[in-house]
């Protein structure tokens, strides 16, 4: 997760390649200390990350919800992720992360931690819904 927000801090900026995201997210990671990346990992106040301001790194906005984005107010309701994996679509999947990557930057959220990848091994999860199915290999 600290690379990736790492990474969408630098997408972020237009003008960037990816060999630039690389080289920036490298610098950064080499001059924050370890309680730098607890923090940005942390939840401090709700679903938001501590700021890092000695790397420029600002508070980061992050949403639960596997199946769409868990915030207050309006959000798109996608099909549970089991139908995606069951699809072997990978224009579908594809589709879907835009799709779901358009709503969290409309909502102003830079990190949404799903969808799940755990393999539903306990029928008491309450969350199995969200994890991509039984099978290892329709899980990959």
């Amino acid at each position: 997760m600290l690379i990736a927000a790492l990474s969408l801090l630098s997408i972020s900026i237009r003008g960037f390649s990816p060999g630039s995201v690389e080289q920036r997210v490298s610098e950064t990671l080499s001059r924050m200390t370890l309680d730098d990346k607890i923090d940005l990992i942390s939840d401090c106040d709700g679903y938001y990350s501590k700021a890092i301001p000695s790397v420029g790194i600002p508070r980061l906005r992050g949403s639960d919800g596997p199946v769409g984005l868990r915030l207050d107010g309006p959000t798109t309701a996608y099909p549970a992720t089991v139908d995606l994996a069951a699809s072997f679509d990978p224009d579908l999947a594809r589709r879907f992360g835009v799709a779901a990557g358009r709503d969290a930057r409309r909502q102003g959220v830079h990190l949404w931690w799903a969808p799940g990848v755990n393999l539903a091994r306990i029928p008491q999860c309450g969350r199995n819904f969200e994890y991509m199915g039984e099978d290892p290999v329709l899980a990959a």
